[in-house]
């Protein structure tokens, strides 16, 4: 069985999605857990309805020009299925929407250059150009 210390426990967006992986085995597919945010909130819905609990009645997705998909689209349903409502975060996508990052240097200052926020290559900052191209 699962073994639950304190840290592994609490209704962070971590402890929701490793809950979900562990405790709906159906969610697993040959590639892996489905973890889209959708699905885990439409299966929350069901275990507390079936339970007669309160659900879920918010979300905190990331929302910006460039990472708007999961606001626009995924969750349409959750808005008008379970009066789903949004707290949105990163509106200037992390700095790269303020031009802060256009010459492609990391200034010292910013949250790229902290120890902590390690920047991958595939989340090396953009421009807008290269979502946008040269239109």
């Amino acid at each position: 069985g699962v073994v639950l210390v304190p840290t592994t426990r609490g209704l962070s967006r971590k402890h929701i999605v490793e809950g979900t992986q562990t405790g709906f085995p159906a969610l697993k597919t040959g590639s892996g857990y489905r973890s889209s945010v959708d699905l885990i909130i439409t299966e929350a819905w069901a275990v507390v309805q079936r339970l007669d609990l309160l659900g879920p009645i918010v979300e905190q997705p990331e929302y910006n020009l460039l990472s708007r998909h999961k606001v626009e689209s995924e969750f349409l349903p959750l808005y008008s299925n379970y009066g789903l409502g949004l707290t949105t975060w990163s509106p200037l996508s992390s700095g790269v929407l303020t031009g802060k990052y256009n010459k492609k240097v990391i200034p010292s200052d910013s949250r790229f250059a902290l120890e902590n926020y390690k920047v991958t290559p595939a989340l090396t900052p953009l421009t807008v150009d290269d979502f946008l191209g040269d239109a």
